[in-house]
């Protein structure tokens, strides 16, 4: 059984708002609530490492929350529109599916490119997070194949 966590990013665009970003995950119990919490916040790290807004938080299962302060983002370069695109694999099924991390740190990528490094610093931090907690549709480890910079006001800086 899985069960499904989300993540809250708050991001300035002129209007106190949050994107979302959502997660599957094994379903918690007694034995593995502390492994599930440990990969919720490396998961946590990882997007708030790659992103401009505030992670506010991130909530899974039915038991606990943790929060971050600060809302809305100051950072003018905080836009809900400029999103990672994580592309992902089933790793049984092969089937490839992807999800959205709003507020984009353009920084991020790589020289030329729109798409994050993911064999090393923080690109990697954040394939192995996902990697590790995140389940495909048909509740399957997944395979990070690529993050990718897309949206309205896609820029690099």
């Amino acid at each position: 059984m899985t069960e499904f966590g989300r993540g809250t990013l708050a991001y300035n665009d002129g209007d106190a708002d949050t994107g979302t970003v959502s997660f599957r995950h094994d379903a918690i119990d007694d034995v593995n609530r502390q492994a599930i919490r440990d990969k919720v916040t490396n998961l946590h790290d990882a997007i708030d490492a790659v992103t401009r807004g505030i992670n506010i938080g991130l909530t899974y299962g039915n038991y606990e929350k943790f929060y971050s302060t600060g809302f809305p983002s100051s950072d003018p370069d905080a836009h809900a529109q400029l999103k990672w695109y994580v592309s992902m694999e089933d790793t049984v099924l092969k089937n490839r599916f992807g999800m959205e991390l709003p507020c984009a740190d353009g920084r991020e990528t790589m020289p030329n490119s729109d798409f994050m490094d993911i064999t090393s610093g923080n690109g990697s931090d954040l394939k192995a997070a996902i990697e590790d907690i995140h389940l495909s549709p048909a509740n399957n480890p997944v395979l990070v194949l690529s993050v990718k910079i897309v949206g309205r006001n896609t820029h690099r800086k």
